[in-house]
């Protein structure tokens, strides 16, 4: 029977990875005390709002021991908006988080809610969770995510990395 010894490696899963960013760090920075896991993007064949893909990512989420999500912000930011450098569809506001029927907007929200689920999944499993967005994105703001920022196993902590986002 063969036997290890020391500490386990914390796995380490990226949802929405884009060109894997955080997988590269955490690889460089945590060496071989962290597995990473396959990092998960639309850029290789991966879309939560798939089904197959979405069951996918919730075994992914269960096998992982570190979840950071970084899911896409394009109808959640405040980036959004026509001035004086072009026009761009503005699709929700302060009073309107939710945004008012654009496609765009209507996705954001479906992904959200699927990030949410996995969010609890992994909670539910003792896990780590970190969700990536700009700090005054739109996408604190909708129900489902205000509902989890509610529970008592989760913080916010505000690290604003995006050199878009207007400040209030």
């Amino acid at each position: 029977m063969e036997t290890t010894h020391g500490p386990r490696k914390l796995r380490f899963l990226e949802l929405f990875a884009g060109m894997g960013g955080m997988s590269l760090a955490m690889r460089s920075l945590a060496g071989d005390t962290v597995e990473v896991m396959e990092p998960k993007d639309i850029y290789v064949d991966w879309d939560i709002l798939v089904d197959k893909d979405f069951e996918a990512a919730k075994k992914a989420v269960l096998d992982a021991g570190h979840i950071h999500i970084a899911s896409p912000c394009r109808s959640f930011t405040r980036a959004r908006r026509s001035d004086e450098h072009g026009w761009v569809e503005i699709m929700r506001s302060d009073s309107h988080p939710e945004g008012w029927g654009s496609p765009l907007a209507e996705e954001g929200n479906s992904i959200l809610k699927r990030v949410v689920q996995l969010v609890l999944i992994a909670l539910e499993g003792g896990k780590l969770v970190s969700i990536e967005n700009p700090e005054n994105s739109f996408a604190w703001m909708v129900r489902v995510m205000v509902q989890l920022l509610k529970r008592r196993d989760m913080t916010l902590h505000g690290l604003d990395q995006c050199p878009m986002e207007p400040r209030r």
